[in-house]
Order: structure tokens, then sequence, then C-alpha cells
């Protein structure tokens, strides 16, 4: 699952991954981290916050009061997690915040059509347009957008959704 967010990135050929600080929100376990350094990361370029950890290499912090100064990061990978805050127009303001001007965001989530934020938050990120707005001013150019409920042809009531912009500050 953690290869999901990474491979519309990987159809790039401008990042030079050996280079690039990434942070990772939300990488539940250090395989996540191990699955970026087999894609060309730095581990010593890799930084990480997770609500819980038992690993020193993820710290301890939360989307919505993301632990790092401004303008940070090239890479910021957001797998699985904005589904379980009520606050993402926050979580993707601290995002916003830690990027640097031309980051690259890779966001991953899970959906129902029956219950609001997979039943984890109150609010419906019910299509590409929803989560895009998110970004406001900042979004940047789109690379990669797929969310499950944007094609109405398709009756489905679950899946996940993949996106991959370009943050400008």
């Amino acid at each position: 699952r953690s290869a999901i967010t990474l491979w519309p990135l990987k159809a790039l050929d401008f990042p030079k991954f050996i280079d690039m600080k990434v942070l990772s929100i939300g990488p539940r376990t250090e395989s996540e981290l191990f699955k970026l350094v087999s894609y060309g990361f730095q581990l010593k370029n890799i930084k990480s916050i997770d609500i819980q950890s038992y690993s020193d290499l993820i710290t301890l912090g939360d989307m919505v009061d993301i632990p790092f100064k401004d303008n940070s990061f090239d890479l910021i990978i957001m797998g699985w997690v904005l589904t379980y805050t009520n606050e993402p127009s926050k979580a993707i303001s601290e995002v916003i915040r830690v990027a640097k001007n031309d980051c690259l965001i890779s966001l991953c989530h899970s959906h129902t059509s029956e219950f609001p934020g997979n039943g984890f938050s109150n609010v419906h990120i019910n299509s590409s347009d929803v989560m895009l707005d998110f970004f406001k001013e900042n979004l940047g150019y789109v690379y990669f957008k797929y969310h499950p409920f944007d094609e109405k042809k398709y009756k489905r009531n679950y899946g996940r959704s993949n996106y991959l912009v370009k943050i400008k500050k």
C-alpha cells in the first residue's frame, strides 16, 4: 500500500530523489520509510510524523500541527491519513507551510459513499474537486488525480483516491 503513493511520482523524470527532503505523514511503521529508500531517497533526508510510533525514525506529531520549520520539504507524502481528521483544511495548510515552493505532494485515501470521511472524520471528501480545493491558491500543477466517485458511470460505493500535485508559494 505504501508504494501506491509513489507510483505517480515514478512517472516524472525531473525529480532527483537522492537530493529531495521528504516528509512522510502517518507512515505507521518503518517499512514505509524503507520503501522510500528502495525508490532512491536518502534515509538521512526523510522525516516522518505519526501520532503514535515505536520507532526513533518516526517523530511523534500531528498533521494539524506539524513540528517542522516552514519551507523544509521537496516532497510530502500523505498516505491514508487525511480521513482521520475533522480538520483537513488545517492539515493541508500545515502541509503547505512546511512545503518548499514547487514541493510535490502525494496523497492517497480510502472512501465509502455511506460514511463521511470513511467513518473516521465528519468531512466527506467525495470528489477530486473537494480534495483539490483544500490547497486553494497554493495549488500548482496537478500531475495525477483519481477519485473513485468522479466518474458517476461507475456505480461504486467505495474506493481509494490518489493525487500528485505541485505547491506554488
